[in-house]
């Protein structure tokens, strides 16, 4: 529906957007107050008047140019079905393997002598030096998310969707991004999909 339509529609209807089921001061007192009425017409008063609000904010929205981006209802059931014993148990796996891949890693580099890893309570550093930055990869429990720190990109938060870790402002999985970003600080290709939840 086009705003100029539905403008016209909000028009006609302004008394809905006022009090749905307002009546007149006069037949007060032979009736309940509007807002404790629920008479079959007072209840089709109100779910119009609903329905009608609705799609003047989602008319506002697109109009302002806003954009809200979805996600499939397994995505979302994949997300708020997870419970805090699954979720420490998929981000342990996630931190450990991390931290292999990146031992094997730091194993074949030669020029950085101040490199350093550590995983400890959930947090994962991977040190490359003053030069280059630190990486540091831990989890959140109470958003089930985990949170990286790069000297890249910056901070971003992941969530768990379809067995891997996505940055949701561009879908793009974190471990894809370490695999980038770590590629061309060390001026080496590396990878991790072998890494759990990295396929």
């Amino acid at each position: 529906m086009s705003a100029m339509n539905l403008s016209r529609i909000l028009r006609g209807r302004s008394w809905l957007l006022r009090s749905p089921c307002k009546m007149k001061s006069s037949e007060v007192s032979r009736h309940h107050r509007w807002k404790h009425s629920t008479s079959p017409a007072c209840i089709g008063n109100l779910r119009l008047h609903g329905a009608l609000q609705e799609l003047a904010h989602q008319t506002r929205l697109c109009g302002s140019g806003m954009v809200r981006r979805t996600f499939s209802t397994e995505e979302a059931a994949n997300e708020s079905s997870m419970s805090e014993v699954e979720y420490e148990a998929i981000t342990k796996e996630t931190l450990e393997s991390l931290a292999e891949r990146f031992d094997e890693i730091l194993e074949d580099v030669q020029d950085i002598p101040e490199a350093d890893l550590a995983l400890s309570d959930g947090v994962l550093t991977l040190h490359l030096g003053p030069r280059i930055g630190t990486f540091v990869i831990n989890k959140q429990t109470p958003n089930r998310q985990i949170w990286l720190s790069s000297p890249v990109s910056g901070p971003k938060r992941y969530d768990f969707v379809g067995d891997k870790w996505i940055y949701k402002r561009d879908g793009v999985p974190l471990h894809r991004l370490l695999a980038e970003e770590v590629s061309t600080l060390l001026k080496k290709q590396v990878g991790f999909s072998g890494c759990s939840y990295g396929a």
